[in-house]
């Protein structure tokens, strides 16, 4: 995901963050999709569970000012601890016990308070209780019994502080009356002491009153919407996380400005997708003469005869880095883009291994460069000429003659040899090839990748040049390097790169007739146009 610059790597932007969330889309939206439909599906499968609340308010007492009648208020500290240890109190297998009991669960005592909660409100006197069940009757049954078990536990406490204090003070007070001591202090304090308890139990307020009990329960399980919701955004996170690490993995060079860096070669044309109107027919020129796919193929031509200037190459061999980088239609559409302009040419087809041309243009033939080479057929009789339609220019004339419209012909491989690399290094080739290049203007040679077999190697001493074909987005960066390497071993001019699978920034708004576009160079700018490859006799015209 990280473009190399001409400084070095350099920083993803939002913009690279984007289109690797587009390369990987199927992969984040598989994802998005399959989490909340399956978190939906075990939702489903699920029990209900319903939850019934109650409150019980905490009364706050102290004996001691009850009995001299003095009021001592409770610091805010000790009543925050007061609630929360009247919570803990709810919580112990007493009030659990109570609880089940008076309910008429099936429960244990563990399970009940596994299923339930107490929690002491902030900045108040009230205790929540929340009970979970299967049933919305019974989480109400088990929370109302919840709150009043723990209020009559909460009163039996303090009753019995009350009821043992009277009880010692009675014993006493027996003990004196059988001494004889009824007359004493004692005795009189004693008495005094035991109807002020028994007062206070008469008058004893309880420190926990129920306030609130349920009158029905809330399903809290399971709840497949909400689930699904943030399930969603889990996978949505989940997916982003894979595709971003998928990239992160991805050693291949997505830029194209990356691609030719690396390669080190100008570029002679970019090369959109083939239209679905032309997909899988190697003549776009020829099916759809004016459209952007076709006048990509022409602007290609125009930069070829810009940089060939010098070079004068006639014999030129496409090839690849890797199969499938589209080289064999490159060399197709290219050799009909000359031929239209008005040339003649030769497409042959040098890619032992997987030819392709013959089935592109669909002109297959058993008789092809192999019964040449062998002297098995001769040369007029291995060619096959394509029909191109015709020319995309108008024919002018020059010195009172007619200029000629061009033509394609092309030379299949015909019977594959048993060892392709040996074949290309034969000497009856490079004389067919010596041959056909005095009898055309143009001989393009179809050849294998470079990195996957030595053919290419092979035939760079027999070509006048070498035009290099990468598609973006496929090519490795380890790849790439050995291609570098590789094309320095080719003795023939390299003339540049000719980049696939790129989308147009721009196209062509043809009117009326066809007009070749006046000059889209290397250096993109409007230079007049390059003259196509001619005959010998008139390079040797225009020579001075």
């Amino acid at each position: 995901m990280i473009d190399r610059g001409a400084d070095g790597p350099s920083a993803p932007t939002l913009r690279d963050y984007a289109y690797a969330i587009w390369r990987r889309r199927l992969v984040v939206v598989l994802i998005a999709v399959c989490v909340p439909v399956v978190a939906l599906a075990y939702s489903l499968q699920q029990s209900p569970r319903y939850q019934a609340n109650s409150e019980v308010l905490l009364a706050q007492q102290n004996l001691a000012p009850a009995l001299t009648g003095a009021s001592v208020p409770l610091p805010q500290e000790d009543a925050d601890r007061f609630a929360v240890t009247q919570a803990q109190l709810a919580r112990t297998d007493p009030v659990a016990g109570l609880t089940v009991k008076a309910a008429g669960t099936t429960e244990t005592p563990g399970e009940f308070l596994a299923s339930s909660s107490v929690v002491a409100a902030p900045d108040s006197d009230f205790l929540h209780f929340a009970v979970t069940s299967g049933s919305p009757a019974g989480a109400v049954r088990l929370a109302t019994a919840y709150a009043r078990q723990f209020t009559q536990y909460r009163s039996q406490l303090d009753t019995s502080a009350l009821t043992r204090a009277r009880t010692d003070v009675a014993r006493k007070l027996t003990q004196l009356a059988k001494a004889g001591a009824t007359k004493s202090r004692l005795y009189t304090s004693l008495q005094v002491q035991q109807q002020q308890l028994s007062t206070l139990e008469i008058v004893q307020t309880p420190r926990a009153i129920v306030a609130n009990l349920p009158t029905s329960a809330t399903q809290i399980a399971p709840r497949p919407l909400k689930l699904a919701v943030i399930a969603g955004a889990i996978g949505l996170l989940i997916g982003l996380m894979i595709a971003f690490l998928f990239e992160a993995l991805d050693t291949r060079i997505r830029s194209a400005d990356a691609l030719v860096e690396e390669i080190g070669l100008p570029v002679l044309g970019r090369i959109a997708p083939p239209p679905r109107a032309v997909r899988g027919n190697a003549q776009p020129l020829v099916s759809e003469p004016y459209g952007h796919y076709a006048e990509a193929f022409r602007m290609l031509r125009l930069n070829i005869d810009f940089v060939n200037l010098e070079h004068e190459a006639s014999v030129l061999m496409v090839t690849s880095a890797l199969p499938g980088e589209g080289k064999s239609t490159v060399a197709a559409n290219l050799a009909i883009a000359y031929a239209r302009a008005g040339n003649k040419v030769l497409l042959v087809d040098l890619d032992l291994r997987r030819p392709q041309l013959g089935v592109l243009l669909d002109k297959a033939s058993a008789t092809g460069l192999t019964n040449v080479v062998l002297g098995r057929s001769s040369l007029e009789k291995a060619v096959v000429r394509v029909q191109i339609g015709s020319p995309a220019l108008p024919l002018k004339s020059v010195g009172g003659t007619a200029e000629p419209s061009g033509s394609l012909h092309l030379l299949t491989t015909g019977p594959l040899p048993p060892d392709p690399g040996a074949f290309v290094e034969t000497v009856a080739l490079g004389r067919v090839l010596a041959e056909v290049k005095e009898h055309y203007d143009l001989v393009i040679l179809d050849t294998p990748p470079v990195l996957d077999v030595g053919d290419a190697l092979a035939l760079g001493s027999r070509v006048d040049a070498v035009l290099v074909v990468a598609r973006v987005n496929m090519a490795q960066s380890d790849d790439v390097r050995q291609l570098r390497t590789t094309l320095v071993s080719i003795p023939a001019p390299k003339l540049g790169l000719i980049l696939t699978g790129v989308p147009t920034l721009a196209g062509y708004r043809i009117y009326g007739e066809p007009i070749e576009p006046a000059g889209t160079f290397l250096d993109k700018k409007s230079v007049p146009p390059a003259p196509r490859p001619q005959t010998r006799e008139r390079r040797e015209q225009i020579r001075p």
